[in-house]
This record gives C-alpha cells, structure tokens and sequence, in this order.
C-alpha cells in the first residue's frame, strides 16, 4: 500500500494513508506517491526525493565563571595582594570597574581576565576551571 502526499514549495504539508490516498485531488500543490509511512511533514522534496530539512544546531552556551570563585582561587594562591594592586594601579581603571560591576560572573575566555590572571603569574586554566 502507498500514501500520498500533498508537497506546497518543496515541503510535506499533508498525508494521506491507505485507502484515503484514493480520494485526494490535489489542489494547493504536487501529489506524490510514496511508500507507506515513509515520509512525515515538513520533509523536503526536490522532485525527486524526499530528505529531512536541515536545522541549525543550537550553539553551546558559554561557560560563565563566578568572581567570588575566582577571588578564592587568586587568594589561595597567595596573590590577592598582587591582584588588589594590579586592579587599582594607575591606568587601569577599566579593569577595576569591569571587575567591581554587578555582574556576578566573567566568560571563561575574556581576554581581559585572562590577561589579569597572566599578569599574576597564574595558570588561566587552573583558576577558570569549572
């Protein structure tokens, strides 16, 4: 047994099983003949074959870290005083605001704090680690 299948623009709109595939006319778009149960709507046909549409992947977020993490790992280092410093050194007043915001978390690669960590003398990969 064979279903038809009504195609608008190149997609699968309507299936019509069995014995009801008898009674279609078609109006709207293309019928065509395929084999039982092997299309679903919204598969794309290009006249010749049927294919399932391409979807974008939803990108993986990116990982967040959180300051306070990050100030407990510059402290256990033994460089809080450095860090403290380096943030209220002249000429720098972009990083100690970006710091200060209320923004609970930093991108685990912001070239700023990766810079920030470097300049400790630390190891970005130990402090931004999940």
């Amino acid at each position: 047994m064979t279903d038809v299948v009504l195609v608008v623009d190149g997609t699968v709109q309507q299936i019509w099983r069995g014995a009801q595939a008898a009674e279609v006319d078609g109006t709207g778009g293309t019928l065509v003949e395929t084999p039982d149960g092997a299309v679903v709507c919204g598969m794309a046909y290009d006249g010749s074959s049927f294919s399932l549409p391409y979807i974008e992947p939803e990108p993986e977020p990116r990982r967040r870290v959180e300051k306070w993490v990050i100030a407990e790992r510059i402290e256990a280092a033994g460089k809080s005083d450095a860090a403290y410093e380096l943030l209220t050194m002249p000429g720098n007043r972009a990083a100690f605001i970006k710091w200060n915001m209320p923004v609970p978390s930093v991108f685990y690669d912001d070239p700023d704090t990766l810079l920030f960590i470097n300049a400790l003398g630390l190891d970005p990969a130990v402090i931004l680690a999940p």
